[in-house]
């Protein structure tokens, strides 16, 4: 016989709910034959069964163009900047899919021209957000030019890195997320010279995995970010 603690409100709900006739059964429960109807077996293990568990963003290096305390703010760039206007929509959850509220997303991109502001006040290309309710967050910015890395010395090609965005992601109570985020168009994806990866070694040929949704009828890039606990 299955013995059920009903610690679980959902659990609870159940047998508070569970009809004193046969005539008054909810649907959610199955009759047995008996003149009370039950839940089954199924549906209370259903209740205790853990979430499937999300795999946790991976890390990337932070690059030579952070900049500290950049403002909080939706608007990475003035209304003067030219370029072409995306918007980078994020939400942030655990492992098990439940959303983060709270969470800092802090944000910082080169312009349309690949160069990346490193002095001025203005923090262009950098903004700070909070996660509402929901673990999300919304950008607005100018979609990032390649900037060039040289030329490579065995081919004599000019090397340049595909368009990203930088993004570190924390929260109280979880491991933080540094990483960068891809253009899923971009040309230059499959040929990166620079690999995203922890050490920050290079290796020819890599293809970036974290490349964010579009549904190619307008410019809103989507990203989830997945935060494991500490």
């Amino acid at each position: 016989m299955l013995t059920i603690t009903a610690s679980n409100p959902q659990i609870q709900s159940y047998v508070a709910a569970r009809p004193q006739s046969s005539a008054g059964a909810s649907d959610r429960f199955q009759a047995s034959g008996s003149p009370e109807a039950f839940p089954t077996r199924a549906q209370l293990l259903s209740l205790t069964r853990p979430k499937e568990s999300l795999t946790p963003t991976p890390g990337d290096v932070q690059g030579p163009y952070y900049r500290a305390n950049a403002p909080v703010r939706t608007d990475l760039f003035g209304a003067a900047e030219e370029g072409t206007a995306v918007r980078y929509s994020t939400n942030v959850v655990d492992t098990s899919g439940n959303a983060i509220p709270g969470a800092t997303v802090d944000v910082w991109t080169a312009d349309a021209k690949g160069v990346y502001d490193m002095e001025s006040p203005e923090f262009r290309g950098r903004a700070v957000q909070t996660a509402d309710g929901e673990g999300k967050t919304e950008f607005n910015a100018i979609r990032p030019g390649n900037y060039d890395l040289g030329v490579d010395e065995k081919t004599g090609e000019r090397l340049f890195r595909p368009a990203h965005v930088h993004v570190k992601v924390s929260a109280p109570g979880f491991q933080p997320v540094l990483s960068q985020l891809y253009f899923h168009d971009d040309p230059y994806n499959q040929i990166d010279p620079i690999e995203s990866r922890e050490d920050g070694q290079p290796e020819a040929g890599w293809s970036p995995q974290l490349e964010m949704t579009n549904n190619g009828q307008d410019n809103v890039f989507n990203y989830q970010f997945v935060l494991a606990g500490k």
